[in-house]
C-alpha cells in the first residue's frame, strides 16, 4: 500500500509546492518579465496580468516533472538495491526531469511573456500568436530547455545536500536551494524571455546582442529581487508541500 500510495504522495507534493509558489510569486515575476523583455513602461501595472497560463500549466507540469523526478530516483535505486545518498543520482533524476519540464512548459511560458509585456489578456494572447502559425509556440525551445535541465538539477541537488547532508529544516533548505537556481539560471532565463517576446530575433547570438541593450543595473536589480523572491516561496513552498505531504501519510496510517 505504501509503495502504491508513492506516485499520489509525489503528486500532492508537486501541486502544492508549485501552486503556493506561482500564486504568490506572480506579480514580481511580471516585473522580472517586462525588465529582461525591456518593457519599462508602466512597470508596475497590472501586475496579475498572465496569471491564468502558469495556474494552468506550471502546477499540473511541474506535478509531472517532480512524479518523473521520483520514478528515476526509485529506478536508480532499485538498480543499486540499495536507497541512493549519492549527489549525483539526484542530478541525473533531476536532468530527467528538468528535460520534461521544459518541454511543457515553453509554450505556456511563451504565452505568459507575450500577456505580461502587452498588457493584454490570454485570450488575445493565444489569438495573436496562433494567428503566427503553430510553430511559433516552440519559440524559445532551446532557451528553456537550457535553462530548466541545469534549473532542476541544481533544484534537486541542492535541497537533497541541505536536508540530508546538512540536516537542515526543510523550509531551510528549499530557501537556499531556490536561491542557488536562480543564481544559476537567470542568464538563460533572460535570454529566453527576450527571446520569446521579441519576435523579430533569430538564434542565440542575435539575442544575447539585443540584451545587451538592456540596462545593467536594472538587471542586477530584478536579479537580487529574484533571489530573494525564490528564497521566501520556495521555503513557503516545500514547507507547504512536506505539511500537505504529513497529511497525507495520517491519512493512509
Amino acid at each position: 500500500m505504501a509503495n502504491a500510495s508513492e506516485p499520489i504522495k509525489s503528486a500532492i507534493v508537486g501541486f502544492t509546492f508549485m501552486g503556493t509558489t506561482t500564486v504568490l510569486g506572480h506579480p514580481l515575476d511580471t516585473i522580472k518579465v517586462r525588465v529582461q523583455s525591456g518593457c519599462r513602461q508602466h512597470l508596475f501595472r497590472n501586475l496579475w496580468r498572465g496569471l491564468a497560463f502558469p495556474l494552468l500549466s506550471s502546477t499540473p507540469n511541474w506535478t509531472l516533472a517532480f512524479l518523473v523526478y521520483g520514478s528515476t530516483l526509485e529506478y536508480l535505486e532499485r538498480s543499486a538495491g540499495q536507497p541512493s545518498k549519492l549527489i549525483t543520482s539526484h542530478a541525473l533524476a533531476g536532468a530527467f526531469a528538468g528535460a520534461l519540464w521544459g518541454c511543457l512548459i515553453n509554450p505556456w511560458e511563451l504565452l505568459k511573456c507575450y500577456s505580461q509585456t502587452n498588457r493584454v489578456s490570454a485570450a488575445i494572447a493565444f489569438r495573436t500568436l496562433w494567428g503566427k502559425g503553430p510553430r511559433t509556440f516552440t519559440r524559445g525551445l532551446s532557451f528553456a530547455l537550457a535553462r530548466d535541465v541545469i534549473g532542476v538539477t541544481t533544484y534537486f541537488t541542492t535541497y537533497e545536500y541541505f536536508k540530508n547532508k546538512q540536516g537542515m529544516t526543510t523550509a531551510q533548505s528549499g530557501a537556499l536551494s531556490g536561491m542557488a537556481v536562480w543564481c544559476g539560471i537567470f542568464g538563460f532565463d533572460t535570454l529566453k524571455t527576450r527571446y520569446q517576446t521579441k519576435l523579430t530575433l533569430h538564434g542565440w547570438k542575435q539575442t544575447l546582442r539585443d540584451c545587451r541593450t538592456t540596462s545593467r543595473v536594472e538587471l542586477a536589480c530584478t536579479f537580487g529581487l529574484l533571489v530573494a523572491r525564490a528564497g521566501v516561496l520556495s521555503g513557503i513552498g516545500w514547507w507547504a508541500a512536506e505539511t500537505a505531504a504529513d497529511k497525507f501519510d495520517e491519512m493512509n496510517k
